[in-house]
């Protein structure tokens, strides 16, 4: 079974072109599951991203925004090659997963 990191980035496989990517934001660790919660990381010219919801990431020198507010359970055939690590980051994703469900 494919073992998917937190917060990598992975080619996105069975979507249109407007997710070319996926972020596993599930603790890494419930590895034994089919399933893994993942939020749409699409071009940051797609949306008017909110700061506080939508942390801004960079792959490959282009502007892309996490839309947390997406997030969803996603099967790992879904997830194709890691394109990047973005665990620097873990304090924006887990501030904006606050957010959108206690609002603080």
């Amino acid at each position: 079974m494919k073992t998917l990191k937190q917060y990598c980035v992975y080619e996105a496989k069975g979507f249109s072109r407007l997710i070319p990517y996926l972020i596993v934001l599930q603790y890494d660790g419930l590895y034994d599951l089919n399933d893994v919660v993942a939020a749409p990381v699409v071009k940051a010219t797609r949306i008017k991203g909110i700061p506080v919801l939508n942390p801004k990431i960079e792959i490959d020198a282009q502007p892309f925004f996490v839309q947390v507010e997406k997030l969803s359970a996603l099967n790992k055939r879904n997830f194709g090659e890691l394109v990047g690590d973005f665990d620097e980051q873990f304090y924006e994703f887990t501030k904006s997963i606050d957010r959108l469900f206690s609002g603080i």
